[in-house]
């Protein structure tokens, strides 16, 4: 990748950190077998999603931890090693975004976090198959524990896996 837009930043987290964050976002979920009663659990609560773009019709599922300057969830505070290395100034939103497993890969649609001027990173939970890719035809990879930072105006899209049961990611827009 060529492109000085895009940071990407490979074992960010050491172990310790990068597991606690894993443990608690994806407690209970068997990563060959599905998600059934990892969304249907008691532990975070995930929201559901549909996506109506061209290339898709599926759904993921959202969990926020920061949105409208206010902490909205109590695993805010596990994600804080991924804000100490992206040092904010100020926080617009972090969200969880959990993919489900779909027969082939699905893109979701060219977007922009927000219509004004930040920094978006996105922190990769696990490793699959799946994908970011931008407007001009760059490819990220889902590595677990990767972090992309990339301005927000930057058109990209998030992709489905269809090797894991899940491709999650946990997406931080800031000044």
């Amino acid at each position: 990748m060529n492109n000085p837009l895009y940071d990407i930043r490979d074992n960010v987290l050491d172990e310790r950190d990068l597991n606690d964050i894993f443990n608690n976002f994806m407690f209970n979920m068997d990563q060959k077998e599905g998600i059934h009663n990892f969304v249907n659990g008691e532990e975070i609560p995930w929201h559901v999603v549909k996506h109506n773009s061209k290339d898709s019709n599926s759904i993921r599922f959202v969990h926020f931890t920061y949105d409208q300057q206010n902490v909205t969830s109590e695993w805010f505070n596990i994600l804080g090693p991924v804000l100490r290395e992206l040092n904010p100034k100020s926080l617009v939103r972090i969200k969880a975004n959990l993919f489900p497993k779909t027969t082939e890969i699905e893109e979701h649609g060219y977007n922009v976090d927000f219509p004004f001027e930040c920094s978006t990173s996105i922190f990769y939970l696990n490793t699959n198959n799946g994908y970011t890719k931008f407007e001009d035809g760059t490819v990220v990879e889902s590595v677990a524990n990767r972090l992309l930072t990339f301005p927000t105006l930057c058109k990209h899209t998030s992709s489905s896996c269809t090797d894991v049961a899940a491709r999650v990611t946990i997406n931080f827009n800031y000044f």
